[in-house]
Formats: C-alpha cells, sequence, structure tokens
C-alpha cells in the first residue's frame, strides 16, 4: 500500500458545499456508454453517522478526497473528507472507503462502502418503497465544473466510457480543472 502524499487528479481538486450532493438517480448506478441521469439534488449524509448533514451546516464548507494505492494500481482505500476550506482546516472523514462511478471530467458518482439501510436512516414504512438494491452504500453526486442549489429542478444526464474506477492511476491523473 502507498499513500498518496503528492496532490494531484482527484486529491487535488476541492468541491464546495454546491457541488456535493444526494441525489436520486437513474439507473441506480451508472453503467457504460448508458445514459445516467441525477436530480432532486439534497444535501450529502456522514455515512460514518449514517445521518443528512442540515444543509446551513454545510455552507463554504470544502469536500475531497485521501486515497492509498494497492498493489498492481489497485485501489486501497478512498476516502472522503469535509473541511472548512481548502487548506482541510478541521477536517473530519465522512466516508471511509468507497468506489468511483461513471467518472468524466464533468461528473462522477461516489459510493461508500458503509451500508444505507432505508429502515434505520427513513423508518420502516418509508423502507418498503426501496429496492432491495438501494441498500448498498451511500451515493454521492458530484459535479465538477458546475455548481447547483438543494432542492432545485435542476437535472444532469451524462454517459461515460468508465463503469466503475479500479485503477488508482486513473485518480491521479484525471486532468480535473481548479477554479
Amino acid at each position: 500500500m502507498e499513500k498518496n502524499n503528492e496532490e494531484t487528479g482527484l486529491f487535488k481538486k476541492r468541491f464546495s458545499h454546491r457541488q456535493v450532493f444526494d441525489c436520486k438517480r437513474e439507473p441506480l448506478w451508472p453503467k457504460k456508454d448508458t445514459d445516467f441521469t441525477v436530480c432532486l439534488f439534497a444535501a450529502p449524509y456522514n455515512a460514518v453517522t449514517g445521518k443528512q448533514f442540515p444543509e446551513n451546516d454545510l455552507i463554504n464548507k470544502f469536500f475531497y478526497f485521501e486515497g492509498l494505492k494497492g498493489e498492481n494500481d489497485s485501489i486501497e482505500k478512498l476516502s472522503l473528507w469535509i473541511a472548512d476550506d481548502i487548506n482541510k482546516t478541521n477536517s473530519k472523514c465522512i466516508v471511509e472507503n468507497g468506489s468511483i462511478y461513471g467518472l468524466t471530467l464533468d461528473n462522477f458518482l461516489y459510493e461508500s462502502e458503509a451500508g444505507f439501510n432505508p429502515s434505520i436512516q427513513k423508518g420502516e414504512k418509508q423502507a418498503e418503497k426501496y429496492p432491495a438494491e438501494a441498500f448498498g452504500g451511500f451515493g454521492f453526486y458530484f459535479s465538477v465544473n458546475r455548481e447547483f442549489n438543494y432542492r432545485d429542478n435542476d437535472k444532469v444526464t451524462w454517459r461515460s466510457s468508465v463503469e466503475k474506477v479500479t485503477k488508482f492511476s486513473v485518480l491521479e491523473k484525471i486532468p480535473f480543472k481548479e477554479k
């Protein structure tokens, strides 16, 4: 295992609170070369606590990733953090490990390994509305270049040639633009 000490690609990028969302998605996970749509943007969850962030607690916060490279360029660990500023002041881990799906220069989905159990987060009556495959991790939509508001009618559709990122070097080398 090799810790990523140099910040490049995804690890250099900072995302504002208006670029990271919980959302409705169709289908549940991106599929290679197929339309993937996200909408109904809401404040994201803290997968460590299992609770949704209050919107006001996210104002002016930044999100960023840290990772560990495994053998043969695999992704050993990919954690998501929140901080008070781009310099990582008062940072807290909100997802201990997860995976990236549907990666493009403009959008991607990050799915935590921590399981989302609707009966705990939403109550048993609401949980009946969720399909069995929804009992996976917490999903986060990342808008790389655009900012959105919570509860607006925004909708984003994209296609990716990458279903799931499996190589650490892809994350290190993706040429995201800085604002």
